[in-house]
């Protein structure tokens, strides 16, 4: 696991991006906008006929592209705390706070609409809390800091479907992984 992403204080652990998938959506993002701005300010020249075509295809994806920027900024804040883990006893998510004990399902939700991926935990009675990973932390790291930090302390049927979702043997191909038996108290 990159152990860059987590950060201990105060007992807690805080969950952060790495710096290489935040350098990469910075640049892609701006990229992006730069790219139809350009286009933008290059069909009104009208050099050919083509122009028309450019300048409505780049004023046309432009609200798609600043929606996904909009979207990501948050996310683009150098050092910034995504989640924080309470070893043992909670998720901390903005305010929320999302106890072990009660949690019965862990996934990971892709976005078509903003193209991010998400952490979704779904509660026993049925409330689901999405926590956005802005694609600054790895897919195999979020599922080795679920599987290391949250695992040990859910209840059995959380357990089970966790089991079911994980891919134990390619995380140890990938990652170096191996699941750790944790005696609790």
């Amino acid at each position: 696991m990159n152990n860059k992403i987590v950060d201990v204080k105060n007992n807690l652990l805080h969950i952060k991006g790495s710096k290489i998938a935040l350098l990469f959506n910075t640049f892609a993002l701006c990229a992006l906008l730069f790219g139809d701005i350009w286009v933008i300010v290059e069909s009104l020249k009208f050099e050919t006929i083509r122009s028309l075509y450019y300048l409505s295809g780049g004023i046309s994806i432009l609200p798609i592209i600043l929606y996904v920027t909009l979207r990501y900024l948050p996310g683009l804040i150098p050092g910034k705390t995504l989640f924080m883990i309470e070893p043992g006893e909670c998720i901390i998510y903005k305010r929320r706070i999302i106890p072990f004990f009660n949690i019965s399902n862990i996934g990971f939700m892709y976005s078509n609409i903003n193209w991010m991926d998400y952490i979704v935990v779904e509660q026993n009675r049925g409330r689901k809390v999405k926590i956005p990973t802005y694609n600054i932390i790895p897919h195999n790291d979020c599922q080795i800091v679920i599987d290391h930090y949250v695992y040990p302390y859910m209840n059995e049927e959380a357990k089970q479907v966790w089991d079911r979702k994980i891919d134990l043997e390619r995380l140890l191909e990938d990652a170096k992984y191996k699941r750790e038996e944790h005696k609790i108290n």
